[in-house]
Formats: C-alpha cells, sequence, structure tokens
C-alpha cells in the first residue's frame, strides 16, 4: 500500500482584535451572505458586511455595531478610530466641545 502525501494543515481563521489601555474593538463577519463558501466569523476575506463588538475596559457597557462595509480594510480603519475615540484626552476634547456649543 502507497500512502498519500499529506496535506498542508489548513490555517484555522483569527479573532481580528484590536486593543489598548481603554478598550478593545473586535471585528467579524455577523453572517455570511449571497451563498459565500466562508462559515466561520472570524473569516474576512469575503464581500459580506463587517460588524465590530466594543469592550470599554472601564466598565462601560459592551456593544456591537454594523461597521457598513464588506471591505476588511475599511472595517478596520473604522475600528481603529472608535478605538481612538476612547482616549481620555479624546473624550475630554469631546466633552469641552459639548460645553461650548451647549
Amino acid at each position: 500500500m502507497r500512502s498519500q502525501p499529506k496535506k498542508p494543515p489548513v490555517a484555522a481563521a483569527r479573532n481580528v482584535v484590536f486593543s489598548s489601555l481603554h478598550a478593545s474593538v473586535r471585528i467579524y463577519t455577523r453572517r455570511h451572505i449571497n451563498g459565500c463558501p466562508l462559515q466561520d466569523d472570524n473569516e474576512q476575506n469575503c464581500g459580506c458586511p463587517k460588524w465590530m463588538y466594543v469592550s470599554p475596559r472601564d466598565g462601560g457597557a459592551l456593544y456591537r455595531k454594523s461597521i457598513g462595509t464588506g471591505d476588511f480594510a475599511e472595517a478596520c480603519d473604522e475600528a481603529r478610530k472608535v478605538l481612538k475615540g476612547f482616549d481620555p484626552e479624546i473624550q475630554e476634547l469631546r466633552r469641552l466641545k459639548r460645553r461650548a456649543l451647549n
């Protein structure tokens, strides 16, 4: 009996998470649509809508939000923007701006 050559192992899809001291943002595909062959929510190489799961570290409420694009690079840019918004300096500037407008 002749042995078959072994197939290389298939790499498992990994979570895409952006983290800072103040929060973490995970990008995922909530539902693959239109006959997409991918099934795992961590598989991002498709045009299916991307979502983000936001987890503030200060005890704030966890939430998920549609990113509004199927493009993974755009989803990463949006996740970075959301993560940067948790920086205390930026939050303080937002508070000051709201006070000035009121």
